[in-house]
């Protein structure tokens, strides 16, 4: 297997409010090398920068059945366990939900049984959407996360909060 398969892969990347494009090429020895670059690869790229506002897209893995994912992430007793915190939830459409004792305020958009969440969340004067797929996995779930319209000054705050509290709170709650 001396061959070197060479992949080419272009992303548009924010610096400073120009656009640039960035080419990565992976050498790879076997397809399940070039497998592995591109699952870390995709895993690993958390920002992108669309109308003046950012975004952030990532896959979270979790111990758990995406039934049991989807009951914590949309029942109300099972939020306050995860975050520890007051919450006030209902897995309706248009319900204004609140959790972490109000620390994240937003409305309920869309809810397909164990597979995906729609949520705007608010940051001032500024709605934000935050879509859940669950994907089944062999370990559990691969939770897709998506955050659109996300305030500039409030970016890096959010990225750490999604890596530390929320998603490190619901692995410690299916993980240990």
């Amino acid at each position: 297997m001396n061959d070197i398969i060479i992949l080419t892969l272009q992303l548009n990347l924010s610096l400073h409010g120009n656009s640039i494009n960035c080419v990565n090429i992976f050498p790879a020895f076997s397809l399940l090398t070039l497998t592995a670059a591109l699952t870390n690869f995709r895993q690993n790229i958390p920002c992108k920068k669309i109308n003046g506002m950012k975004e952030f897209k990532k896959y979270y893995k979790l111990g758990a059945s995406p039934a049991d994912v989807y009951n914590a992430l949309t029942n109300q007793i099972m939020i306050e366990i995860w975050t520890g915190e007051k919450a006030i939830f209902k897995a309706e459409p248009g319900f204004e939900f609140s959790m972490w004792d109000g620390e994240i305020t937003g409305r309920n958009v869309a809810f397909e049984i164990d597979k995906l969440i729609k949520q705007i969340w608010y940051f001032d004067d500024v709605e934000s959407e935050v879509t859940f797929k669950l994907h089944p996995d062999k370990n559990g779930t691969s939770v897709e996360l998506h955050h659109t319209n996300i305030p500039d000054e409030a970016f890096e705050n959010i990225a750490e909060g999604w890596d530390m509290d929320f998603f490190g709170s619901l692995e410690e709650l299916f993980n240990d």
